[in-house]
């Protein structure tokens, strides 16, 4: 992509792994309530959208669906080493073993915000955030069930992070955390 730039989507799109890859500082992508299908073939893993190195990236109005129970490792949207991003209005739906909504890892200053995230799986979380800080999660919907130690939202050596306002549901077949 290019820095600086609104990418809107016109149609919903599928692929076998990972849909987007944001590879410019700066960079908006506008789902426009299309549906983006992403890991769906029986590989394992892959992306609704890939967010890697670069700052300040806004997605918004997406419907990121995971849907082939058999591809683990799969998350909606995933955020390395990304700092002051935006992610609202989006929903994520995951539905397989280690499957992910939305996840933060070294990155920090990002809103994640009024996004519906449902997860279905054994290990699976809606929000992780991992080595990252400074970080806004608020007014989100999120659900996860049909697994064990499954988690609404999943902080791992992270700080200075502001969680509030979000309804949270878990529940499943063994240990489940909001």
């Amino acid at each position: 992509g290019t820095a600086d730039t609104t990418y809107t989507l016109t149609q919903s799109i599928s692929n076998e792994s990972t849909c987007f890859h944001v590879k410019a500082n700066n960079v908006t992508l506008d789902c426009s309530g299309h549906t983006v299908d992403y890991a769906n073939a029986t590989a394992s893993g892959g992306y609704g959208v890939n967010i890697t190195g670069v700052n300040s990236t806004t997605v918004k109005n997406c419907v990121f669906t995971q849907q082939n129970r058999s591809v683990q490792f799969a998350t909606g949207v995933f955020v390395l080493n990304g700092n002051s991003s935006i992610i609202i209005n989006n929903t994520v739906n995951s539905t397989a073993n280690y499957s992910y909504g939305i996840v933060l890892m070294r990155s920090n200053f990002t809103n994640i915000t009024a996004n519906r995230i449902n997860t279905t799986g054994n290990f699976s979380y809606a929000i992780g955030l991992a080595l990252s800080g400074s970080n806004n999660v608020t007014q989100n919907n999120i659900t996860t069930r049909s697994g064990n130690n499954a988690y609404g939202i999943n902080i791992t050596s992270s700080g200075l992070n502001n969680i509030r306002g979000n309804s949270i549901s878990t529940s499943g077949t063994s240990i489940n955390y909001g």
